[in-house]
């Protein structure tokens, strides 16, 4: 016998290298003849054909979407600006009675800027009335002596300034000796009056609308809006005029957009769209705003520099008397954060993809080939135990 099937493999023909990469494979195929199909197997399938298709739809959004890296490091000080940008409601503060300024600890004041921002008129029932810019500099004149004659200067005078004929000439005198100007009792500020304009906007109960922005040092600073006019007395002391002003001056406001930079893609601006009542009457409503520097890089690697911020509250009520605890308004007091946040976009790669994919067939498949064996077994079981009886 081994004779004989030693000559039947010489007679054989040699393997060629295709027919010899057979051993390597690991997947050998059994005959159908072997082969049990079931019902239950069949119902398998189909759920996981069902199952591998959502969960590759899934891993496939996946890929397609956006991550965002955050990032936290040390600011480094750079000497740029940072943009406020604000729009602002006040329904029972004419445009005429109201300024916005902003002071930082360097040292730069802004006094009631003009160029980028507009006030519109509102009426009573909110509807704008007209776009055109309107501040108290363009509507209080300033008051002019009749007759000729030198006008006290309130033990304020110095060589270059003996006269003060009107109010501005006052505040300018106690400005370079530092003090502080109480208008409702020096004569020449009294004696300025509210322009016909000025009473008109006041008697009907108009409010206004700022919108605009204000771009300042990026260092801790004070941004305010409130009424009457503001004056700068040295470095320190920052007064608003605000004795012809009504005692129960409401400053009830509408933040519909606080922001410091431009916006980045998931920015939250705490204070957008926030209400708040006077109820009281003359509050002084501070926000006290930690802006938090903040880089943006984009996929192309474009990178936008820009802020976010967190914020507390704080309001009380000014008493307007002869010396007033502060000024009515809304007052933003902001500080920078000597932490920069850094977000970077970022999107997984095609090899991830696949490999997850491969997974989540492989997987499904797997788990399946599991559950299918052990109904299997069941049914042959139960099949063997009913022919049995």
């Amino acid at each position: 016998m081994m004779e004989e099937s030693e000559r039947i493999e010489d007679d054989m023909p040699p393997k060629t290298g295709l027919e010899r990469l057979k051993v390597f494979d690991a997947y050998a195929k059994a005959s159908d003849e072997f082969r049990v199909r079931t019902v239950s197997g069949a119902i398998l399938t189909i759920i996981c054909g069902i199952v591998m298709f959502f969960l590759v739809i899934s891993e496939f959004n996946g890929y397609l979407s956006l991550n965002v890296i955050p990032e936290i490091s040390v600011d480094k000080p750079l000497s740029q600006k940072v943009q406020i940008n604000f729009n602002v409601t006040f329904p029972y503060i004419p445009c005429s009675f109201i300024e916005v300024d902003n002071l930082d600890v360097a040292g730069e004041h802004q006094l009631n800027p003009q160029n980028d921002i507009l006030k519109t008129r509102l009426d009573v029932r909110g509807l704008p009335i007209d776009g055109k810019k309107v501040g108290l500099n363009d509507l209080v004149p300033k008051a002019e002596t009749k007759e000729p004659g030198c006008g006290s200067c309130y033990g304020a005078e110095t060589e270059e300034i003996r006269c003060c004929n009107t109010c501005e000439e006052v505040k300018e005198a106690y400005k370079r000796k530092g003090w502080t100007p109480k208008p409702g009792q020096i004569q020449q500020c009294a004696s300025e009056k509210l322009t016909e304009e000025m009473m008109q906007q006041r008697d009907q109960s108009e409010g206004c609308n700022l919108a605009g922005f204000i771009t300042v040092n990026k260092v801790a600073g004070n941004f305010h809006i409130a009424p009457g006019r503001s004056s700068q007395i040295g470095s320190f002391v920052h007064t608003h005029d605000v004795d012809f002003l009504a005692r129960n001056i409401n400053v009830t406001h509408t933040i519909h957009h606080l922001s410091f930079g431009v916006p980045y893609p998931g920015v939250v601006n705490p204070l957008d769209g926030h209400v708040e009542v006077d109820l009281a009457g003359a509050s002084m409503v501070q926000y006290f705003v930690k802006v938090v520097p903040t880089s943006y890089t984009y996929l192309n690697n474009m990178t936008l520099l820009t802020n976010q911020y967190s914020v507390t509250e704080h309001n009380h009520h000014v008493d307007l008397s002869d010396t007033p605890n502060g000024v009515p308004g809304m007052f933003v007091l902001y500080d920078m954060s000597p932490i920069t946040v850094r977000y970077t976009e970022q999107r997984k790669s095609f090899l991830h993809f696949l490999t997850n994919v491969c997974a989540i067939i492989g997987g499904v498949i797997t788990i399946a080939s599991l559950i299918d064996n052990a109904i299997f077994r069941f049914e042959s079981r139960d099949s063997k135990k009913r022919a049995q009886q």
